[in-house]
């Protein structure tokens, strides 16, 4: 636990290290990771919550497809939500097609 304590805790300097005599700026990098983390968290936090309250009956591979599903919509949903995020959605999925 104090591992995963430290590595928690030193994130900021080893950002603000990392970052020093770069072109990105260490809050940026915060900025830009922040709006998959936080849609992640909630995700996960509301497929937790579902699954307490509707008990699936459905275990194994089933269960786990339903649940990447529900995980996966959620996630997007969350990322439409989000200040901002329609807009990086709109961004990525240009890209995408610019590369094919």
């Amino acid at each position: 636990m104090s591992f995963s304590l430290c590595r928690g805790v030193l994130v900021i300097p080893r950002l603000i290290y990392t970052s020093h005599g770069s072109p990105v700026r260490w809050v940026e990098i915060i900025q830009t990771a922040s709006r998959p983390a936080v849609a992640s968290l909630l995700s996960a936090t509301g497929l937790f919550l579902l699954n307490r309250e509707f008990a699936f009956a459905v275990h194994g591979l089933k269960g786990l497809a339903a649940s990447c599903l529900v995980f996966g919509l959620m996630y997007i949903g969350l990322w439409l939500i989000l200040p901002g995020g329609r807009r990086t959605l709109k961004s990525m999925l240009g890209l995408i097609r610019y590369l094919r």
